[in-house]
């Protein structure tokens, strides 16, 4: 099978990037995929917008060029107003290919942010969706997204996958939950250092627990900023507290070590998220989550999965003084979701349900 497979690959490392990256290297091994890299680079002055528009202009070059003699396209698609421009443009220059066109979604905002907002942009999108060969999106949730613009058999649910690595045993998790008597609960924040993704109210929490409740956690923070002066004021925060630590942009081994000994995750988000991959790989490191049920969490995380919570101080602090009245219970959480994980998101799963949504619509 021919493929033009149409999204962002690393650099830089985002969720979004590296699913992008691990299904292009799957399909590789039985198709001819032709690759057109949809990243950006991330500069901080006025040299970005002269470089994105090169980026973009290649982009369409590239589309045009390589669309000749495919069997299918696959394209990932974005939910800002720019980028939803980039992608129009993109099926107007697949016009004739958009009945092989596959789009696929990560997200989970696109419907409130960008076509419940503007119904020129909804109605643009709805010309060419009507056209597609279907559209792959994560959750049951995320139906209602494109429920008025595209036929219901042409709507594919495909949940996100975690790599086999981060995957612990039974017998590691018990004696991860065992050492608690001994050592500090540890929280972890692992994701984007965006304000919108809540790690500050994680730091303010802090403040309301009482200094022995503060005793019995570390607070570990990793990913990257993307505003220098808030990360001036984090390091700031943090530096006159002897129990956090913020660890940077991390991936891999690294990235493995820190889950293998954390406790619980807390993604206390106010984006309508897809599926966090953070979330997903938490369970099968055997961490207990502290989430919102807010957009696609809510088709990957339950109270079964750790504790409910709102994007506020006030409820992560509340949460986490339930946790300590509450520590038995954590061991058992843990395990479940190491369970739960190993039947719903294995990455082979993943794999083969995209590759035979592609397959449905291959006209050699």
């Amino acid at each position: 099978m021919k493929i033009l497979f149409i999204a962002p690959v690393p650099p830089p490392i985002t969720g979004h990037s590296k699913c992008a990256q691990i299904l292009y290297n799957h399909l590789l091994i039985e198709n001819d995929v032709k690759i057109i890299n949809l990243s950006k680079n991330n500069f901080k002055n006025g040299k970005f917008e002269i470089i994105r528009v090169l980026q973009i202009i290649n982009i369409f070059i590239s589309v045009l060029k390589k669309k000749k003699n495919v069997d299918v396209v696959y394209l990932t698609i974005s939910q800002s107003l720019g980028g939803n421009l980039k992608d129009l443009f993109i099926y107007l220059l697949l016009f004739n290919k958009l009945s092989k066109t596959y789009i696929h979604l990560h997200g989970g905002a696109i419907k409130k942010n960008l076509f419940d907002k503007n119904k020129f942009v909804y109605n643009l999108n709805s010309f060419f969706y009507k056209r597609l060969a279907g559209v792959i999106i994560l959750g049951e949730s995320h139906k209602e997204i494109f429920n008025s613009l595209i036929e219901e058999k042409k709507i594919f649910i495909v949940q996100n996958f975690f790599e086999s690595y981060f995957l612990l045993s039974a017998i590691q998790i018990n004696k991860k939950f065992n050492l608690i008597n001994r050592n500090k609960i540890k929280v972890l924040f692992l994701s984007n250092m965006q304000l919108e993704k809540g790690y500050n109210h994680i730091l303010n929490s802090i403040d309301l627990l009482s200094s022995e409740e503060v005793k019995k956690f570390e607070f570990h923070f990793a990913g990257k900023f993307d505003n220098i002066s808030e990360e001036v004021d984090f390091k700031n925060k943090i530096s006159k507290l002897d129990n956090i630590f913020f660890h940077g942009f991390i991936d891999g081994e690294i990235k493995k070590q820190l889950l293998d000994v954390s406790h619980i995750l807390c993604l206390p988000t106010e984006f309508l998220e897809g599926q966090p991959v953070s979330i997903i790989e938490a369970y099968a490191s055997g961490l207990v989550v502290l989430a919102p049920l807010t957009g696609g969490i809510i088709d990957i995380f339950s109270d079964s999965n750790g504790y409910p919570i709102y994007s506020n101080s006030i409820s992560i602090a509340n949460t986490l003084k339930n946790v300590l009245n509450d520590i038995e219970k954590l061991n058992n959480i843990a395990l479940y979701n190491n369970t739960f994980v190993q039947k719903n998101f294995k990455i082979e799963d993943h794999i083969a349900k995209i590759n035979n949504i592609l397959k449905t619509n291959n006209h050699v």
